[in-house]
């Protein structure tokens, strides 16, 4: 009987690994993520809210073609892994200029959300992902603010990357 046991035990053992290994890769790009939605989707612009802290965020539109799209190539070729347990909140507390909410607008009309959850969680159309590789998320920022006229954003959002 004992062995019976442990032989259902291992071979059930052994079907789980291999479908978790079939069904869930090692690691995905998030472009290969987007890849169904961006069939007909064209970037034409990016809505952004930047968070600083629990209580501190900000707002910014990118409208430039030029930005957009390296702002889209960036995002798509984060290395990410699927993520079967939605992690706790504490693991991706906010920290400054590495908290991200993009709503990009394409021209035909559609719109694909990521939230970016500190650098270890990225969430695209609801499915959380973990990031793999360590990735300078503030090259996000820095395309963001290069996309801001000087004169309707506060200097104090500038000064944030001259510090970090």
């Amino acid at each position: 009987m004992k062995k019976k046991n442990v032989i259902y035990f291992s071979t059930l053992l052994i079907i789980i690994i291999s479908l978790y290994f079939l069904f869930f890769p090692r690691y995905l790009y998030v472009h290969e993520i987007m890849n169904p939605y961006k069939e007909d989707f064209t970037p034409n612009g990016i809505n952004v809210s930047v968070r600083f802290s629990y209580l501190s965020s900000k707002e910014f539109k990118l409208d430039s073609k030029y930005l957009v799209n390296e702002l889209v190539e960036f995002l798509g070729n984060i290395k990410v892994r699927r993520v079967l347990i939605r992690p706790k909140a504490e693991y991706y507390t906010p920290r400054i200029m590495n908290t991200y909410k993009l709503t990009i607008h394409s021209i035909e009309g559609k719109v694909l959300g990521i939230e970016i959850k500190d650098h270890n969680y990225i969430e695209i159309r609801g499915q959380i992902y973990k990031i793999i590789e360590n990735v300078d998320l503030t090259k996000i920022y820095e395309l963001i603010l290069r996309g801001q006229d000087r004169d309707s954003v506060d200097e104090f959002y500038f000064d944030i990357i001259k510090q970090k």
